[in-house]
C-alpha cells in the first residue's frame, strides 16, 4: 500500500543525489544527531555515528538480557540473617557486635578535655608548609 505520509524520525534530512555529491557533510552532521537519507522524498535510511550506533548496541543487549531473565524460574533461595552475611564478610567486625550486644554494657571513654568541658583536639598534625628552596 502507498502511504501518502512518512514519518522521519531525524532533524536533519539529505536526498540521495546530495548525499553523493557531498557525503563528508552528511557523516559530519551525523556525529551529533541523525541525519535521514532521502530518495524522491521517502526516506530510505539513517545516517547516525559510531557513538549512537554503539550506544543502540548496548541497549539492545540490555532489553534480551532482561527478556531472558523475565523468562527464567525464580530460583529457591536460602534465608540468611543479615548478621550471618555480616560474620561472612567481616569476620572482626561481627565480634564487635557480639561484644556491643553482651550483657555487660561497654565503657564509654571520654577524653580529658571533654569531661572540663573543652573541645577535644585532633590527633591529627597539621601539614607543615613547604619551605622555599632557592637553586
Amino acid at each position: 500500500m502507498n502511504q501518502i505520509f512518512q514519518r522521519v524520525d531525524a532533524d536533519l534530512a539529505v536526498s540521495i543525489s546530495d548525499l553523493k555529491k557531498n557525503p563528508g557533510a552528511a557523516f559530519v552532521a551525523a556525529e551529533t544527531q541523525a541525519v535521514a537519507v532521502l530518495n524522491h522524498n521517502r526516506v530510505v535510511g539513517y545516517i547516525i555515528s559510531p557513538v549512537a550506533w554503539e550506544g543502540m548496541l548496548e541497549a539492545l543487549d540490555d532489553l534480551n538480557i532482561l527478556d531472558m531473565l523475565s523468562k527464567q524460574e525464580p530460583e529457591a533461595g536460602i534465608e540468611v540473617s543479615l548478621d550471618e552475611l555480616s560474620a561472612d564478610i567481616h569476620p572482626r567486625r561481627h565480634k564487635k557486635l557480639e561484644q556491643a550486644r553482651g550483657d555487660r554494657p561497654q565503657p564509654v571513654r571520654k577524653s580529658a578535655a571533654a569531661t572540663r568541658g573543652k573541645p577535644a583536639r585532633s590527633s591529627s598534625k597539621a601539614p607543615r608548609p613547604a619551605a622555599n628552596i632557592q637553586d
